[in-house]
């Protein structure tokens, strides 16, 4: 039995808005650059992350939930941030080259071997086209996924669970290790072995399902619609009878 088996008439009531925010038909804001180039984008990830959240835990894969929750969290975070502060959207739009000159920068014969992204690559990053070995990929004074989650109001307890814990299995972290062990009764020794994920699952169920409504709060302010305003209120109160509080920034507001 899925953990999600309760849940069945709140899932259905989020997908609605979730295809009302972020769905096939669903278009950026003409009006606002920031919205075109990143948030909007970066919403429709979201949903797509969400979902596959909900398929993991479905499917008892806890861990996996884990991971993509936090994956999650970086791109709502990121929308958040660049709706408060818009004019750190062009030098985030900067970073993508950045991120292919961090990769490129190692492969041999560059210039031989992918001329046109070497080229490219040349004009649009400095340090590049220098040979330096450092390629920054900040974008904004906050710097961090912290700095910038406290800007925006989300609690420092939430980023612990949603990005510290998480990242805990991202990385073969102590914590990640011994969850995908058993420790042998009356020993200190840890063996292979099944172990349930729920507590991982519920934990990811915790993190998207407060995200996504921080992202379709957000989408209000760019394309608001009667209809998705009700969807999203119907969700909210869906949220609190579920976790017993409110999400992040709808507590806030």
């Amino acid at each position: 039995m899925s953990i999600l088996d309760s849940y069945k008439d709140q899932l259905a009531r989020l997908k609605t808005a979730c295809d009302l925010a972020f769905g096939e038909g669903m278009t950026a804001n003409s009006g606002s650059p920031e919205d075109q180039a990143v948030i909007f984008p970066l919403g429709v990830i979201a949903r797509n992350l969400y979902e596959e959240v909900v398929c993991l835990v479905d499917q008892g894969l806890g861990f996996a939930a884990l991971r993509t929750s936090r994956a999650l969290y970086e791109c709502v975070i990121i929308c958040l941030y660049m709706d408060k502060r818009p004019e750190t959207c062009k030098n985030y739009l900067a970073t993508w080259s950045a991120n292919w000159a961090q990769v490129i920068r190692n492969v041999p014969q560059a210039e031989q071997n992918l001329p046109d992204i070497h080229k490219t690559l040349t004009e649009q990053v400095p340090a590049y086209a220098n040979g330096k070995k450092h390629i920054s990929l900040s974008w904004n004074d906050d710097g961090t996924t912290q700095k910038m989650a406290m800007d925006i109001g989300i609690s420092s307890h939430f980023h612990s669970l949603a990005f510290n814990y998480a990242s805990a299995f991202v990385h073969p972290s102590p914590l990640f290790f011994t969850r995908n062990f058993v420790k042998l009764p009356g020993t200190s020794q840890f063996v292979p072995g099944k172990t349930t994920q729920d507590q991982e699952a519920k934990f990811a169920l915790k993190i998207t399902h407060d995200l996504i409504i921080d992202a379709i709060r957000l989408r209000l302010k760019y394309s608001d619609n009667i209809a998705l305003r009700e969807s999203l209120a119907n969700c909210e109160q869906d949220f609190l009878n579920i976790w017993g509080y409110k999400p992040q920034l709808t507590a806030a507001s």
